[in-house]
Protein backbone atom coordinates (compact mmCIF):
# COMPACT_ATOMS: atom_id res chain seq x y z
CA UNK A 1 0.00 0.00 0.00
CA UNK A 2 1.53 3.35 -1.15
CA UNK A 3 0.01 6.04 0.88
CA UNK A 4 0.50 10.00 -0.97
CA UNK A 5 0.29 13.44 0.71
CA UNK A 6 -1.17 16.38 -1.38
CA UNK A 7 -0.20 19.32 0.67
CA UNK A 8 -0.96 23.04 -0.27
CA UNK A 9 -0.24 26.25 2.51
CA UNK A 10 -3.66 27.59 3.25
CA UNK A 11 -5.26 30.14 6.05
CA UNK A 12 -5.28 27.92 8.72
CA UNK A 13 -2.53 26.26 8.13
CA UNK A 14 -1.90 23.21 5.91
CA UNK A 15 -4.20 21.17 3.94
CA UNK A 16 -2.85 17.89 3.09
CA UNK A 17 -5.47 15.25 1.21
CA UNK A 18 -4.43 11.36 1.40
CA UNK A 19 -4.66 8.93 -0.46
CA UNK A 20 -3.85 5.28 -0.04
CA UNK A 21 -3.51 3.01 -3.07
CA UNK A 22 -2.92 -0.16 -4.01
CA UNK A 23 -2.11 -2.08 -7.79
CA UNK A 24 -3.56 1.61 -9.52
CA UNK A 25 -6.60 1.32 -7.22
CA UNK A 26 -7.57 4.22 -4.47
CA UNK A 27 -8.27 2.81 -1.48
CA UNK A 28 -9.06 5.14 0.40
CA UNK A 29 -8.95 9.43 0.84
CA UNK A 30 -8.75 11.91 3.42
CA UNK A 31 -8.57 15.17 3.88
CA UNK A 32 -6.78 16.85 7.08
CA UNK A 33 -6.00 20.59 7.79
CA UNK A 34 -2.58 20.86 9.94
CA UNK A 35 -1.93 23.97 11.61
CA UNK A 36 1.71 23.23 11.17
CA UNK A 37 3.86 22.01 8.01
CA UNK A 38 5.93 19.65 11.17
CA UNK A 39 2.11 18.28 12.12
CA UNK A 40 2.26 17.12 7.98
CA UNK A 41 6.10 15.47 8.36
CA UNK A 42 4.79 13.31 11.52
CA UNK A 43 1.09 12.37 9.73
CA UNK A 44 0.40 8.60 11.25
CA UNK A 45 0.48 6.35 9.38
CA UNK A 46 3.25 8.90 7.38
CA UNK A 47 3.19 9.06 3.97
CA UNK A 48 5.42 7.64 1.59
CA UNK A 49 5.52 10.84 -1.04
CA UNK A 50 4.49 14.15 -0.01
CA UNK A 51 3.94 16.41 -2.81
CA UNK A 52 3.84 19.90 -1.75
CA UNK A 53 3.13 23.24 -3.38
CA UNK A 54 5.46 25.20 -1.80
CA UNK A 55 9.01 25.82 -3.20
CA UNK A 56 11.39 23.98 -1.37
CA UNK A 57 16.08 23.60 -2.80
CA UNK A 58 15.67 27.52 -2.72
CA UNK A 59 19.25 29.50 -4.49
CA UNK A 60 21.56 31.46 -1.56
CA UNK A 61 22.11 33.64 -4.59
CA UNK A 62 19.19 34.98 -7.15
CA UNK A 63 20.11 33.82 -10.82
CA UNK A 64 18.29 35.24 -13.68
CA UNK A 65 14.78 33.32 -14.62
CA UNK A 66 15.23 31.60 -11.01
CA UNK A 67 15.60 28.15 -10.51
CA UNK A 68 16.42 25.44 -13.37
CA UNK A 69 12.79 23.80 -12.71
CA UNK A 70 11.06 27.24 -12.39
CA UNK A 71 12.71 27.99 -15.57
CA UNK A 72 11.74 24.18 -17.32
CA UNK A 73 8.64 24.53 -15.60
CA UNK A 74 7.39 28.03 -17.30
CA UNK A 75 8.61 26.28 -21.05
CA UNK A 76 6.38 23.11 -20.21
CA UNK A 77 3.35 25.62 -19.62
CA UNK A 78 3.98 27.95 -22.93
CA UNK A 79 1.00 30.53 -22.52
CA UNK A 80 0.12 29.79 -18.66
CA UNK A 81 4.15 30.27 -17.76
CA UNK A 82 2.87 33.17 -15.78
CA UNK A 83 1.48 30.92 -12.96
CA UNK A 84 5.38 30.06 -11.96
CA UNK A 85 6.33 32.98 -10.20
CA UNK A 86 10.23 33.10 -8.90
CA UNK A 87 10.62 32.17 -5.08
CA UNK A 88 13.05 34.01 -3.21
CA UNK A 89 16.46 33.39 -2.73
CA UNK A 90 16.70 32.11 1.26
CA UNK A 91 18.54 35.24 2.27
CA UNK A 92 15.24 37.06 1.04
CA UNK A 93 13.43 35.06 3.21
CA UNK A 94 14.47 37.22 6.15
CA UNK A 95 12.03 40.83 4.88
CA UNK A 96 8.61 42.02 5.74
CA UNK A 97 7.23 43.95 3.69
CA UNK A 98 7.10 43.78 0.24
CA UNK A 99 8.61 46.99 -0.44
CA UNK A 100 12.24 45.41 0.71
CA UNK A 101 12.39 42.67 -2.30
CA UNK A 102 10.38 43.78 -4.71
CA UNK A 103 13.37 45.44 -6.83
CA UNK A 104 14.55 41.57 -6.67
CA UNK A 105 11.59 40.82 -9.15
CA UNK A 106 9.50 39.04 -6.54
CA UNK A 107 5.80 39.16 -7.21
CA UNK A 108 3.41 40.23 -4.46
CA UNK A 109 1.78 36.58 -4.84
CA UNK A 110 5.60 35.10 -4.19
CA UNK A 111 6.14 37.48 -1.38
CA UNK A 112 2.84 36.51 0.06
CA UNK A 113 3.49 33.31 0.80
CA UNK A 114 6.85 33.99 2.61
CA UNK A 115 5.79 32.48 5.62
CA UNK A 116 5.14 29.21 4.39
CA UNK A 117 8.08 28.99 2.12
CA UNK A 118 10.13 30.01 6.15
CA UNK A 119 8.03 27.21 7.72
CA UNK A 120 9.31 24.34 5.17
CA UNK A 121 12.63 25.63 4.20
CA UNK A 122 13.63 25.62 8.42
CA UNK A 123 12.09 22.18 8.21
CA UNK A 124 14.09 20.41 5.13
CA UNK A 125 16.29 17.76 6.17
CA UNK A 126 18.09 15.29 3.89
CA UNK A 127 15.78 12.69 5.72
CA UNK A 128 12.82 14.19 4.90
CA UNK A 129 13.71 15.30 1.43
CA UNK A 130 13.65 11.43 0.61
CA UNK A 131 10.30 12.21 0.82
CA UNK A 132 9.02 15.86 0.07
CA UNK A 133 8.84 16.85 -3.08
CA UNK A 134 7.70 20.33 -4.61
CA UNK A 135 5.29 19.84 -6.80
CA UNK A 136 3.61 22.76 -8.72
CA UNK A 137 -0.42 22.25 -9.87
CA UNK A 138 0.13 23.82 -13.47
CA UNK A 139 2.59 21.43 -14.35
CA UNK A 140 0.82 18.37 -12.88
CA UNK A 141 -2.33 19.13 -15.16
CA UNK A 142 -0.15 20.25 -17.86
CA UNK A 143 -1.40 18.16 -21.30
CA UNK A 144 1.05 18.57 -23.74
CA UNK A 145 -0.40 18.62 -27.68
CA UNK A 146 0.25 15.87 -29.93
CA UNK A 147 0.59 16.51 -33.56
CA UNK A 148 -1.36 14.42 -35.70
CA UNK A 149 0.61 11.74 -37.62
CA UNK A 150 1.99 12.30 -40.74
CA UNK A 151 0.21 10.34 -43.63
Amino acid sequence: MTRVAGVDGCHGGWVAVLVEHQADKVRSHQVKLCPTFENILTLNPEPTVIAIAIPIGLLDKPQPGGRACDRQARQLLGRRASGIFPPPSRPLLKAARYDQVRSQGLSIQSFSIFPKIREVDRLMTPEAQRRVHEAHPGVGVCRTRRRPAAM
